[in-house]
């Protein structure tokens, strides 16, 4: 098959048709409350896995050659790998707290719906 032919075939187009559409009224407070969660949600995420990547790196560095490593060197790799071990466990907190803030103010919106 050339290369012409294969793009002059035609295109098979399917059309799906919305069926319902909900629409709910929001204050500028939600909206706000709502970007808020988002921004908090990805920065936490986004610290945790730099955070939980650099802890990995440093253990296995740390398991592997600590050994070899003087005791000084070894105190510094120690440090530096438990506090990349409790960043991890802040930052993973703060991402599960704010996976859930985010569900609360989309119920509190949609259950105004309830209450019209």
């Amino acid at each position: 098959m050339s290369q012409s032919s294969y793009f002059e075939e035609p295109i098979e187009i399917v059309r799906h048709r919305i069926t319902k559409i909900e629409i709910f009224e929001i204050t500028s407070d939600e909206l706000d409350a709502l970007e808020s969660a988002f921004a908090q949600e990805n920065r936490s995420l986004a610290f945790f896995t730099s955070t939980l990547s650099i802890f990995v790196t440093c253990a296995i560095g740390w398991l592997t050659t600590g050994h070899t490593l003087t005791p000084t060197a070894q105190q510094v790799v120690a440090g530096v790998t438990f506090a990349c071990f409790f960043l991890t466990l802040w930052f993973g907190f703060n991402w599960r707290q704010a996976t859930k803030q985010r569900p609360k103010i989309i119920q509190r919106i949609k259950e105004r719906r309830r209450l019209t």
